[in-house]
């Protein structure tokens, strides 16, 4: 059985009734450690349809937490990782949200290993890239920055002209804009 993670996600959304906004002002925090009973826990024999679930929500609590859209972080995390909590660059990016070990210890205080942790990777992740969204004011400069790095995006005042980059941030902001214009059982809204 084949399981659409981007329609469960969006139709969790909806049925949420979770609005955020990405230009919400949070306080910058570090990451507190999440409690064990809400964290992956590897030993225990979950579903993939739960397992699925689990990760849609903990991306959900981490977006809303840190003023982002939930949908945008979806597909930031569908572009990153494909939803794989294991997944790995190579240039050793970690996790669902593809952090890199430097960004994940001087952000948010996270060691290497600790990066596999969804719940930790996702607030992490949400955390990133909501500091992104307020230091640039825009979607597609945040983007850019969270995969070229922000030091380069603010050099140029534009998404830099690397090809990987651009790729990156007109795949993500299609499945967006895709998402918020398709309910959960996939028709595309006529209110655009």
């Amino acid at each position: 059985m084949r399981i659409n993670l981007r329609a469960i996600a969006l139709g969790l959304v909806v049925l949420s009734g979770i609005v955020s906004c990405a230009g919400t002002p949070q306080t910058q925090q570090k990451i507190a450690r999440v409690p064990l009973a809400d964290t992956f826990n590897p030993s225990r024999s979950l579903s993939f349809n739960n397992f699925s679930l689990n990760l849609v929500s903990l991306a959900n609590k981490a977006a809303t937490k840190y003023g982002i859209d939930n949908t945008l972080f979806h597909a930031l995390i569908q572009q990153e990782s494909a939803w794989d909590p294991r997944a790995r660059s190579p240039k050793g990016a970690r996790g669902l949200t593809q952090i890199m070990p430097s960004t994940g210890r001087s952000e948010c205080g996270l060691e290497r290993e600790s990066l596999y942790d969804p719940a930790l990777n996702l607030q992490c992740g949400a955390f990133y890239l909501g500091k992104l969204l307020r230091q640039f004011g825009n979607v597609e400069l945040a983007l850019a920055a969270y995969n070229s790095g922000a030091t380069r995006v603010a050099r140029l005042g534009r998404v830099p002209q690397i090809r990987e980059t651009q790729r990156y941030v007109k795949r993500i902001m299609a499945n967006w804009y895709d998402s918020r214009y398709t309910n959960y059982s996939g028709y595309t809204s006529r209110y655009r």
